[in-house]
């Protein structure tokens, strides 16, 4: 849980269902504008690792180790 500072109220923590996060991933790539493509690599990377949306956002090529499939 955080503290939203606007307002200074405990909100819950959000957790997706899949048809849930299949919806988004879909509404996002129907965008067409490479801006939303990267909020959904995001969003898939952050749902089936637990990064968060901070981590994954920050991640480079570097990080990604295709060859023992990791994320460094």
């Amino acid at each position: 849980m955080y503290q939203d500072i606007n307002k200074m109220v405990e909100v819950e923590d959000v957790v997706l269902s899949e048809e849930n996060f299949d919806l988004l991933v879909r509404k996002l790539r129907e965008q067409h504008e490479f801006r939303y493509n990267v909020y959904a690599i995001a969003t898939i990377i952050g749902y089936y690792t637990g990064l968060r949306a901070s981590e994954a956002f920050a991640l480079n090529k570097s990080d990604f180790d295709l060859v023992n499939n990791l994320i460094r």
